[in-house]
């Protein structure tokens, strides 16, 4: 397998048939041991054995829980204010049509996208995320954000039986 363009860490990572997508993390940077944000997201395609540039995060992810539905990854996050302590959840909302061709938008998951990508579509590429490829949410909460990730859940008729 082809190395990541950008070494990562605590990232998100989605599969979709012969495609796998990265986004975010940190790496580790030893000489000033500091952890520095990966701003970006790849995609790999197994048939090719290539990572390619996707798309450039507004906000840091890090060891976040997240979704997909309809076509769109969401990212729920928190931003810690340094200058008076408080805590400003968001979510980071990527439109994963807006860089990718998606052909079947028929299935949601919980950390799977079941939607069927057959290639990158260079066309949409958006280095700046202008339109809503990329967008931050945000919403007022007395409390930190609390989320639990409880892995993929698979249904089916079969087993409802």
């Amino acid at each position: 397998m082809a190395q990541l363009l950008n070494k990562r860490l605590n990232h998100i990572m989605i599969s979709t048939n012969n495609k796998l997508i990265v986004i975010g993390g940190v790496i580790h940077d030893a000489e000033s041991s500091t952890w520095p944000d990966v701003m970006s997201g790849e995609v790999y395609d197994c048939e090719a054995n290539q990572w390619t540039y996707l798309l450039t995060l507004m906000k840091p992810v890090f060891n976040f829980a997240f979704f997909t539905m309809n076509n769109c990854l969401y990212i729920m996050g928190e931003n810690k204010s340094s200058h008076n302590c408080s805590i400003n959840p968001f979510i980071q909302k990527i439109n994963l049509s807006t860089y990718l061709e998606i052909n079947n938008t028929s299935g949601n998951t919980v950390g799977n996208i079941n939607n069927d990508v057959n290639k990158i579509n260079h066309n949409k590429v958006n280095h700046n995320n202008k339109g809503d490829g990329c967008q931050i949410l945000n919403y007022n909460a007395e409390r930190s954000l609390i989320y639990h990730v409880f892995g993929t859940m698979i249904s089916s008729k079969q087993f409802l039986k």
